[in-house]
């Protein structure tokens, strides 16, 4: 049975909420993208720091969002109801039309065409060469994403169900990998060693950028919880408690495998991998036996699993946001329709798995899939968490205009971290911009623009009931 609008209701605990936003963040991205910020890096320690370092900028954010969800906790579509108090219906319809068009079918893109990639190395050879169209490894993506639709439409306890496995799942493979280096270090004069490249790199602030990009495209994710908010038990008590163990679990993993990866490998042969994990493992498990042969299958079905979990963690969140526009929009009503006994946006969370599919298809013309969709959505995603983290000043002068206070659980040292992270957000924003124009993406970001453009007409045209 279905009705267009009810609230829905708080079935998500602790654990749910935490495996949401830890399975959320943890991707691809790391197995990815660790050897280039090592080799970007310029040494060892700064490696590490740069982890460390992104990891505090995301936790400057949480506070902030901290804050955010225990202000409204009954809130439906997280960013998009703090938009929409803070700064006005219209913003918050193009938060919105980016999110569905743009900024989640990429990120769920992302990590089905990583997936893909990964499963077809463990396929049989002949798969991944077969001469079709859309190629193999999109085919593989469409099913990845419209069978973890298909479990979320089955019900919200299904698909955390899925979401809690896949997490424990991932973590428990990364410490394994993390295991395997504290047992079996490499030589203490590789641990430590210069540089990979003959001559040692200055040391530059600015240089830095690039790497903390990457950083912070890997810690992508934990501020998802904020959609799902009106469905979690007790949010008083778990919202900010799910914010900092997750974000938490997430530093420390993250830094623990780097750690590994400088102690186990060595940081040149980290800075100079094309897959890091798999050399990793390959050392640890003595090079030449048959397991350690095996070693890049088993890195791959881990990458399998990270994907599965971050792309189940935005399929669960990301319809919560369509689900209150068609609240607020009577032409969007559709979006709204809620099942009472699954408790999911049913036909918000069907539409998804279409976007994000055609999306798939419409970018396989590309050689670089992971770079056009992460690059192209980057600028939208930045720019509106900026603006979501600065609504605080909005609701505090509220607060003080009306001479009310808020029982929220309110960032420290405000009003410096939500400026702090905002212009953190404004950077990322112009440095992924930038990439987009030097990698000579001109057309997707083109297609990207046109389709603002029309999102900002339908903002006119469309009459909302608020």
């Amino acid at each position: 049975m279905t009705s267009p609008g009810p609230s829905p209701s708080r079935n998500l605990s602790l654990v749910d909420s935490i495996c949401i936003i830890v399975g959320t963040i943890i991707g691809a991205g790391i197995f990815r993208a660790a050897a280039s910020v090592a080799d970007m890096a310029g040494g060892p320690m700064i490696m590490v720091a740069l982890w460390v370092i992104g990891g505090l900028m995301v936790m400057v954010g949480a506070s902030c969002f901290i804050e955010l969800t225990t202000r409204f906790p009954d809130e439906p579509g997280g960013d998009y109801a703090y938009l929409k108090k803070a700064w006005g219906q219209p913003v918050a319809f193009m938060f919105a039309w980016a999110a569905f068009w743009i900024v989640r079918p990429a990120n769920i893109g992302v990590m089905a065409v990583v997936f893909a990639e990964h499963l077809v190395r463990i396929l049989p050879e002949s798969f991944g060469q077969l001469q079709i169209w859309p190629p193999p490894y999109i085919v593989v993506a469409f099913l990845a994403v419209l069978a973890l639709s298909g479990a979320n439409l089955i019900g919200i306890r299904q698909g955390t169900l899925a979401q809690n496995v896949l997490t424990f799942a991932k973590v428990a493979g990364i410490g394994s990998i993390i295991a395997l280096a504290l047992l079996n270090p490499a030589e203490t004069a590789t641990v430590v060693a210069a540089p990979a490249t003959a001559e040692e790199k200055p040391f530059s602030i600015w240089g830095l950028w690039t790497p903390l990009v990457i950083v912070m495209f890997c810690y992508g994710g934990w501020n998802d919880l904020a959609m799902v908010a009106s469905e979690i038990e007790s949010p008083k008590r778990n919202l900010w408690r799910s914010i900092v163990f997750g974000v938490g679990i997430v530093i420390a993993v993250y830094v623990a495998f780097n750690v590994a990866l400088w102690v186990g490998l060595g940081y040149q042969e980290t800075a100079g991998s094309s897959s890091a994990a798999i050399d990793l493992v390959e050392k640890a498990l003595g090079g030449d036996t048959p397991l350690a042969k095996r070693s890049a299958d088993l890195i791959a079905a881990l990458v399998c699993v990270s994907c599965l979990g971050a792309i189940n963690g935005m399929i669960i969140t990301s319809p919560r946001i369509y689900y209150a526009v068609g609240k607020d929009y009577p032409a969007l009503s559709f979006l709204s329709q809620w099942n009472h006994e699954r408790s999911c946006p049913w036909q918000a969370i069907a539409t998804q798995a279409v976007v994000t599919c055609g999306l798939l298809l419409l970018c396989s013309q590309y050689s670089n899939v992971f770079e056009v969709l992460t690059n192209g959505s980057a600028p939208y995603f930045w720019t509106f968490l900026g603006l979501t983290v600065l609504s605080l000043f909005r609701f505090r002068q509220m607060d003080n205009a009306a001479g009310t206070s808020t029982d929220a659980v309110l960032v420290p040292l405000f009003p410096f971290q939500p400026i702090f992270f905002a212009i953190v957000c404004v950077g990322l924003s112009v440095s992924s911009t930038i990439f987009l124009i030097e990698k000579g993406l001109t057309y997707p970001a083109l297609g990207i623009g046109l389709m603002m453009l029309v999102g900002v007409g339908l903002g006119m045209v469309l009459k909302s009931n608020k």
